[in-house]
């Protein structure tokens, strides 16, 4: 996914990307080896700011990333 983000935008240094979905199963708060915590430590190293949301996944993705 980063691969076609990249190919999608270019440059992505400072552009803001929104990552929704963030657990990898559908109504659980678990976000254990998810896909969306490669992608959105991978843009953060290439520079994006990443905005993300999930309903069920916020307090998780908040203890995980307090940043």
């Amino acid at each position: 996914m980063y691969k076609r983000i990249l190919n999608a935008l270019g440059e992505h240094e400072k552009k803001r990307i929104s990552v929704l979905g963030l657990t990898f199963k559908p109504n659980t708060d678990d976000i254990r080896c998810a896909p969306s915590r490669f992608l959105m430590e991978r843009l953060w190293q290439s520079g994006a700011l990443v905005q993300a949301y999930d309903p069920m996944a916020m307090p998780a993705v908040q203890r995980a990333y307090p940043d």
